[in-house]
């Protein structure tokens, strides 16, 4: 018989749910999520800000909630120094009072600006993926800045982005990490002002079909200030409410309590 690794499973391991461990509302252990959003919309921040709540235990947005701190690991591949320490400081203000968390949140500046796993032949690069199994090892969310740094390959093309979707799940499961990777929302979703749609994530569609979680950031309405983090794929998860966040002047994505949500998910004003 071919070997393979699995197992059948008996009718005891069948008779009783399992509560799944959400790291973020969607996102298990050993899963693969996408937050897309368009350039200079803030994702960068508000993942860092997501790392850190995490990371110290403190919840900063009432729809993902902080059970307890967990270890955390943010690999920056497209920023320079500069701007990954900026980001980083923009973020932690939004925790005035909470202290660094050394023991659980660890940031990854990577001075080659990429980390290929997929070459331009469609080949796994081995070194590479070695590298981020070890440095995903005891870690229970890994968020990459930014997906389209991970590889040479056509990001159109199906074939490849696959192969990489599957690097990912594969170092996943085998360190039973989740992994959140940025990317970018296609400008003529934006234009079409579909940017919420998990379909709006730019590249081939496998990208989009081979996670299990996609989170867009998109402007709320005309105002660039006003933004919305919108749950386009999401499963094993009952279904969240899009959330609507503001950007302060000095950077900081906050949730926005200005706004409320009709029975369609449309948001209107609430007036005093």
């Amino acid at each position: 018989m071919i070997s393979r690794k699995g197992r059948f499973l008996n009718e005891s391991e069948l008779s009783e749910r399992i509560d799944p461990h959400f790291i973020i509302p969607g996102l298990e252990a050993g899963q693969v999520g996408i937050l897309s959003a368009p350039g200079a919309t803030g994702k960068t921040i508000f993942s860092l800000e997501l790392a850190f709540s995490l990371a110290s235990g403190r919840e900063l947005f009432d729809q993902i909630p902080v059970k307890s701190a967990c270890r955390v690991l943010f690999i920056e591949l497209e920023e320079t120094l500069t701007g990954i320490v900026n980001n980083f400081c923009i973020a932690r203000s939004c925790f005035f009072d909470a202290s660094f968390p050394a023991e659980n949140l660890y940031i990854w500046h990577d001075e080659e600006g990429m980390l290929t796993l997929v070459d331009s032949n469609n080949n796994v690069v081995s070194s590479n993926v070695e590298w981020l199994k070890e440095m995903s090892r005891d870690m229970s969310l890994v968020i990459v800045d930014h997906l389209s740094r991970c590889h040479m390959s056509d990001e159109n093309s199906s074939v490849p982005m696959t192969v990489l979707m599957n690097v990912f799940r594969q170092i996943g499961r085998e360190t039973d990490t989740g992994f959140l990777l940025l990317h970018h929302t296609r400008k003529g979703s934006i234009l079409n002002g579909e940017g919420n749609i998990a379909e709006s994530a730019r590249g081939s569609s496998a990208i989009v079909n081979c996670a299990r979680l996609v989170m867009t950031l998109s402007k709320n309405g005309d105002n660039d200030d006003s933004l919305k983090l919108t749950w386009a794929k999401i499963n094993g998860h009952r279904p969240i409410k899009p959330m609507l966040l503001s950007r302060s002047f000095d950077g900081r994505i906050l949730p926005d309590y200005t706004a409320e949500y009709t029975d369609k998910n449309e948001v209107k004003v609430a007036v005093d």
